[in-house]
């Protein structure tokens, strides 16, 4: 299972982690750009996956922008 992000109406910082059952993963930063192509944490998500959690952080201190959206795609294979 993968998940990728993309954005189209402006920049975007995510953070992004996953449950596995029994314990969250570490946060992973993701800088979604608009100019970008789509963006991954560069890893398949382990089998165990059973929850997703992302959540748009500031890119800065002075970061207003909380209206742009970030498109998501997960995509799964089964063997």
């Amino acid at each position: 299972m993968w998940i990728s992000f993309g954005s189209a109406w402006g920049d975007a910082k995510i953070k992004v982690n996953w449950h596995d059952g029994s314990n969250w993963s570490a946060a992973v930063d993701l800088n979604v750009t608009q100019a970008g192509g789509r963006v991954h944490n560069g890893a398949k998500l382990p089998t165990s996956t059973q929850k997703i959690a992302i959540g748009r952080v500031r890119k800065s201190a002075s970061d207003t922008e909380d209206d742009i959206p970030v498109s998501w795609l997960l995509q799964v294979a089964e063997a």
